[in-house]
């Protein structure tokens, strides 16, 4: 089951290997062609790197948010349920104080 903490997780992942490659990528110099094909290849791989880790951490957020309007759905239950009790009690008189 997904929780927040796995999509901050997949976050923080995203957030190192994007600072990660674009540094690797941008600092290496870029003196030959095959230094800059390397370089090239790595902002490459980073985009689909990064592509395919939003597109997992939209599943999670959308599966999770599945799981709080069930959560939702189930607090209103009960709380209809308690609300009713509450008012049956109310027309019986035992929630009068006088």
């Amino acid at each position: 089951m997904k929780n927040l903490d796995n999509v901050c997780i997949k976050l923080n992942q995203v957030n190192e290997s994007l600072m990660y490659a674009l540094e690797t990528a941008l600092v290496d110099e870029w003196e030959t062609e095959e230094a800059a094909e390397r370089s090239i290849k790595r902002a490459r791989d980073l985009f689909y790197i990064v592509w395919d880790n939003l597109n997992q951490i939209e599943k999670d957020l959308d599966e999770l948010n599945g799981h709080i309007k069930v959560c939702n759905a189930v607090y209103a239950v009960n709380r209809v349920n308690d609300l009713k009790e509450e008012l049956a009690a109310l027309k019986n008189g035992e929630g009068q104080s006088k």
